[in-house]
């Protein structure tokens, strides 16, 4: 009951944290494009950032299917993002 308790707590993330999970979901299941792919390492990277779980394992998986410099735009969007919110 212990441990049952305690992945529930690791699991509950802020709502900005789930948003930016959320959003990279909504782009990778959308993920026709490259481009949407692009948004949804960018929102993973994010969420990843901010310490949420799965985002760590996910943004894995999407960067598998995109190029080096995919993952570079990805990467400085993301930046860019956390940047403009501190």
């Amino acid at each position: 009951m212990k441990v049952q308790q305690q992945r529930r707590e690791k699991e509950t993330y802020s709502a900005e944290v789930q948003d930016a999970f959320e959003y990279a979901m909504q782009y990778a299941c959308g993920g026709s494009s490259s481009a949407e792919l692009v948004q949804a390492l960018k929102w993973l990277i994010i969420a990843d950032a901010q310490g949420h779980r799965k985002a760590a394992i996910y943004k894995i998986d999407i960067a598998r299917e995109l190029s080096l410099s995919e993952i570079v735009k990805a990467q400085r969007e993301a930046r860019l993002w956390i940047a403009k919110q501190m």
